[in-house]
């Protein structure tokens, strides 16, 4: 059975982004967070067992760094740009990105402390 070529198919059989789409920015930003708490929560024995303060910062940074940065470079970002303008650009964001995602979560840290701290206020 074959399906005939419509005017409402057509949209499937051009190779270009629908008008519905989320940001690559976004979806990066995301994907930083989570990736984020995960090597976190994974490295934190491996960095306690190392004896060295360093050695978690670019172990908890370079790995989201490099998710936000795969996820715009494949994306359908600046594709106008030249290539090598295009990966600069794409790596920058990425640091401001993760750069963001630190500040966003030492605020709901901050805030959850707070919280915290007068909910055991009031609990003598």
């Amino acid at each position: 059975m074959k399906i005939k070529n419509t005017a409402e198919h057509d949209w499937m059989l051009k190779n270009e982004p629908t008008g519905v789409s989320q940001l690559p920015i976004g979806i990066a930003g995301v994907a930083c967070l989570v990736c984020l708490v995960v090597v976190y929560l994974a490295a934190r024995p491996v960095v306690s067992w190392l004896n060295v303060w360093w050695a978690g910062i670019p172990i908890y940074s370079v790995i989201p760094i490099s998710v936000a940065f795969i996820i715009l470079h494949r994306s359908s970002w600046h594709q106008e740009l030249p290539r090598l303008r295009r990966i600069v650009c794409a790596l920058w964001s990425s640091c401001l990105i993760f750069l963001g995602v630190l500040l966003i979560g030492l605020a709901i840290i901050a805030a959850l402390y707070v919280a915290f701290n007068r909910l055991t206020a009031f609990k003598d």
